[in-house]
């Protein structure tokens, strides 16, 4: 339950400053359009960010029995959460470009 509105605060927020301060805002859409767009990339990024870390965490690090020697697993949830973490980020921004971004 904290997770799903930690998103939503979160989105929200991030839709306000990225609005504001990152994108520049096509005018001939309108502000429920551009939010719900904002929320299903967002969303689409939630699931990428989950993929990532079930693949590497519960696939690929559960499974390498070399890889749980070389690291333990507190170290491999962090280095999957960074990746996943940076493949989301550029995710986010050229999703948010291509569809929100005046053109």
């Amino acid at each position: 339950v904290s997770q799903f509105f930690s998103f939503i605060v979160s989105m929200i927020f991030n839709y306000v400053l990225s609005m504001k301060y990152v994108f520049e805002r096509d005018e001939n859409m309108s502000r429920k359009k551009e939010f719900i767009i904002f929320f299903v990339l967002s969303v689409i990024g939630l699931v990428i960010n989950e993929i990532i870390l079930y693949i590497g965490v519960d696939m690929v690090y559960a499974n390498w029995k070399w890889l749980q020697g070389w690291m333990s697993s507190g170290f491999a949830n962090t280095f999957f959460k960074l990746f996943a973490t940076g493949v989301v980020m550029v995710y986010n921004f050229i999703s948010r470009k291509i569809f929100l971004e005046k053109k």
